[in-house]
């Protein structure tokens, strides 16, 4: 069964996203910046871990429960990703959307 994804998707920008879906919210002002830095590996992974490893380790996202063991062996694995992908100085290159969102209720 694949991954169910927790995380939404906009592939483009706009102004306003209008009725947020459930009928609570307007948003009358949203904004996707992109935003480059420069970082180690750890600095990267605790951008990381500030928000989109929620997603990824929500049981929720899972058809069954993983193991005790499971999100140790994850993050492990994302670490040694970002320590593979450094350059010569040590560092990567961190490349993300910063989404800024005003909501009215």
């Amino acid at each position: 069964m694949p991954f169910p994804s927790p995380l939404v998707f906009f592939w483009r920008r706009r102004k306003s996203i209008g009725p947020v879906p459930g009928g609570r919210f307007q948003s009358p002002l949203s904004l996707i910046e992109k935003e480059q830095e420069r970082l180690t590996p750890e600095e990267v992974f605790r951008v990381f871990a500030s928000g989109a490893i929620v997603g990824y380790l929500n049981p929720a996202s899972y058809p069954e429960a993983f193991d005790d063991g499971y999100a140790d062996n994850f993050q492990a694995l994302v670490r040694e990703a970002f320590a593979a992908m450094t350059e010569e100085d040590g560092r990567l290159d961190l490349l993300f959307n910063r989404i800024y969102l005003v909501a009215q209720k």
